[in-house]
């Protein structure tokens, strides 16, 4: 994980101000009776970041976690546009793997990132 984090992120810093994250677990196949519960993907990733991205987690205020079953249909709805393009193009090679992976986004948290309507 960390390898990864400095690859795409090779001048980080480590934050002190409040931040937001957003953690999506791409699965490739649905296995109900082992379905990956978000919480459970989050909780080791925002950990493995401690001393990277942040001193402390208790930073990252608000969080987004998700899992998400790629199928055709959800393929093709993906919109990449407001993500880097060298993370864009490593992300459409994944897809095309069949392998299920993660994606992740920290950033300062604003105000405006508190929506009460999704």
């Amino acid at each position: 994980m960390r390898e990864q984090f400095h690859y795409y992120n090779p001048d980080a810093t480590v934050f002190d101000e409040d931040l937001y994250g957003i953690i999506i677990y791409f699965q490739q196949i649905r296995k109900d009776s082992n379905d990956p519960d978000a919480d459970n993907i989050s909780k080791p990733i925002w950990d493995s970041l401690i001393g990277e991205c942040y001193n402390d987690d208790k930073v990252v205020r608000l969080r987004y976690a998700g899992v998400l079953t790629l199928s055709p249909n959800t393929a093709t709805g993906l919109t990449l546009d407001d993500i880097d393009e060298n993370i864009a193009e490593d992300f459409d090679e994944l897809l095309s793997t069949g392998k299920s992976f993660v994606y992740i986004h920290i950033g300062i948290l604003r105000s405006e990132h508190y929506k009460m309507k999704l």
